[in-house]
């Protein structure tokens, strides 16, 4: 706001020095006709307010995520940052999309404005999605959240309507569990569900900390630290897919799920949900 009302000031200073009147009386409309300049550049710039571009990409449609907020542009961290935020970027432009992190499209060259970001993939714009705060992050330049759009497809319709079930419905969970692999201790790795005598991994597309929350109360391992998408804990084969959840479930069986066994998983090849917990 300090940077919007700097630039109207200047702008004043300009018109009154390139038009001789700083040692003369205005006109009413001299007065009239400046006052109607200054309200244009105030709703120029409050027209502007939550717009997105995409900057570093090899076309419009991909690139860094940056938002308009407050007078200035700004970058998104990756924290937390899936396909599900992704959808709603590239919403914007008609599309849908997927998730970059890393700064995969350059390293950020403007202050975060929004960090933790976490859609429901519905949402008009992303700060209708639940984050930090305006300006509030911790993260580096590096780690600058991004995205790829991509025409819609009748795949994409129809994945957008397909019903939703529990995972209790599509398992027996009497003999069914839950552990974290891959992980230096047991507090963090890969999440995976065991079910009819093997081990399998969950698609990370739209895991968020609401998901890791769960997965961590199922696990007794009190609050989560990190939702991931990643392979760093390693992979093994995708089993479930669409894994959503209110936050408020005893464990992970009662959250809502797409796709069981035959699973089609977006993003990054080799990429599952993995999830951090503090060392007690």
């Amino acid at each position: 706001m300090l940077k919007l009302n700097l630039y109207i000031v200047v702008t004043l200073l300009y018109l009154l020095k390139s038009t001789d009147v700083t040692c003369k009386e205005l006109s009413e409309s001299e007065r009239a006709a400046r006052a109607a300049f200054v309200q244009r550049l105030l709703n120029k710039r409050k027209h502007l307010e939550g717009k997105i571009r995409l900057v570093g990409g090899s076309s419009e449609y991909e690139g860094n995520v940056y938002i308009y907020h407050a007078g200035r542009w700004g970058a998104v961290c990756d924290d937390s940052w899936d396909d599900a935020a992704a959808r709603v970027v590239c919403g914007t432009f008609d599309k849908t999309g997927t998730a970059t992190h890393g700064g995969q499209y350059g390293e950020a060259t403007r202050k975060f404005w929004m960090d933790d970001v976490v859609c429901e993939g519905s949402e008009k714009s992303i700060s209708e999605c639940i984050f930090t705060g305006w300006g509030s992050s911790d993260c580096q330049s590096s780690e600058a959240a991004g995205v790829i759009c991509t025409d819609r497809t009748k795949e994409d319709l129809i994945k957008t309507i397909k019903p939703a079930k529990r995972i209790h419905e599509v398992l027996d969970i009497n003999s069914a569990s839950l552990r974290l692999a891959g992980g230096r201790s047991n507090n963090e790795g890969r999440v995976e569900i065991y079910h009819k005598g093997n081990w399998g991994s969950l698609c990370p597309d739209g895991w968020t900390l609401f998901e890791a929350s769960v997965v961590c109360r199922h696990l007794a391992l009190g609050f989560a630290q990190q939702a991931l998408q990643t392979d760093y804990f390693g992979s093994s084969t995708i089993v479930l897919s669409g894994v959503q959840c209110q936050g408020n479930e005893s464990n992970l069986f009662y959250c809502e799920h797409q796709e069981y066994r035959e699973v089609v998983c977006p993003g990054e090849k080799g990429y599952v949900a993995a999830v951090t917990a503090p060392i007690n």
